[in-house]
């Protein structure tokens, strides 16, 4: 996995999702969280994390992926519920609109994460998949 494609791709994606908050923010500001821009940041950062363990770990070891991706799945999901839990805690009195914009940028992002995976999958197997039909 290339890290330096990986963080332009995040970044133009993140872009696209910041003129679709401002958007809203113009448009129906009251579907939006208060804090919407540090939900934004930490799906940012937890999408980049997550992206940038799985191409370490499938660097030094190919051969386990699917184990890093699936553990790096798992650590975004408890991460993800952890962060959710705290911040309906503290802020129960905007508990709806808050779940609506925590469950939507957590799809987005992690369909970006999934799409990311499956463009770098589909490169590595194949240039792999010609390689082997050449011998």
């Amino acid at each position: 996995m290339n890290i330096k494609q990986i963080i332009r791709q995040l970044g133009v994606f993140s872009g696209v999702i910041v003129v679709i908050i401002l958007l809203f923010q113009f448009i129906r500001p009251q579907l939006l969280y208060g804090k919407i821009w540090g939900l934004f940041i930490f799906f940012v950062l937890l999408t980049l994390s997550s992206l940038l363990a799985i191409g370490y770990a499938t660097n030094k070891n190919p051969g386990n992926f699917v184990v890093y991706y699936f553990s790096a799945m798992i650590v975004r999901l408890f991460v993800s519920i952890l962060v959710a839990a705290v911040i309906i805690v503290l802020d129960k009195a905007h508990v709806l609109v808050f779940a609506i914009n925590f469950t939507t940028l957590y799809l987005l992002f992690l369909g970006f994460e999934i799409y990311t995976i499956l463009i770098n999958l589909r490169r590595h197997f194949g240039s792999g998949g010609q390689n082997q039909q050449a011998r």
